[in-house]
């Protein structure tokens, strides 16, 4: 899984820089040898599946059945992720293990954590539209938000 789940966040490896994204390989600093990319992973997909479950499956309302309530849900997954994102980097940062073999601390910076966020929260837009697609046929009331699904009018 870390390399599917590396692989996936370097694509957009321009967005937060070679430097960040060696350290989440867990390739640069003696104080991080781990891949942190599967438990970023993992932490968006359980994001964006609580976040889908919420909308579709537990609050469920006909009144919340609407285009504009789903963009909402979208938009708060959004933030959540980029907020994970965000804090994840900073944390690290914060403890000192951005450093490298020689004790030196990594060229990075607020503009690459942030583009992390970004990287995340892009990726946990993606996740949710598949959990759209895949799962919202079974739900009463919101089956038909975004778009109605084949077969059910």
């Amino acid at each position: 899984m870390g390399e599917f789940f590396g692989s996936l966040y370097c694509i957009f490896e321009d967005v937060f820089g070679l430097d960040l994204a060696n350290y989440l390989w867990g390739d640069v600093s003696p104080e991080q040898t781990s891949n942190l990319y599967v438990m970023m992973g993992w932490t968006c997909i359980a994001i964006s599946a609580i976040i889908f479950a919420l909308y579709y499956y537990i609050i469920n309302h006909p009144k919340l059945a609407r285009k504009w309530v789903w963009w909402i849900v979208l938009t708060v997954n959004f933030i959540f992720n980029f907020i994970v994102g965000l804090s994840w980097c900073l944390k690290d940062n914060h403890a000192g293990k951005m450093i490298d073999t020689e004790e030196n601390d990594l060229p990075v910076g607020l503009a690459n954590f942030c583009g992390f966020g970004l990287t995340n929260a892009i990726i946990s837009i993606v996740v949710f539209l598949i959990l759209v697609i895949a799962f919202k046929g079974w739900s009463r009331n919101t089956w038909h938000i975004p778009f109605r699904c084949p077969g059910r009018y």
